[in-house]
């Protein structure tokens, strides 16, 4: 993810730099910054889908450790 990243920036610079003396150039660098940038957005994103994965189980085990609680703690009348 952060070579991904690196790599975006690094051409995202290199096209901003290189647009008034070579356009071919800028737009090649261009199209890489556009490549990587999104390569490191789907990284991002499937490692965001993964925690959220990792993180339902807890959520689970807190909801049923609560309704069981307010099972045991209720009054009766």
């Amino acid at each position: 993810m952060w070579t991904a990243l690196i790599i975006a920036v690094l051409a995202g610079i290199a096209a901003g730099a290189t647009w008034n003396t070579n356009a071919v150039l800028s737009l090649g660098t261009g199209v890489v910054f556009l490549l990587a940038s999104a390569v490191a957005t789907l990284i991002i994103l499937g490692k965001t889908i993964a925690l959220i994965f990792k993180l339902i189980p807890l959520a689970l085990v807190a909801a049923a450790i609560y309704l069981c609680y307010r099972a045991l703690t209720k009054q009766r009348v």
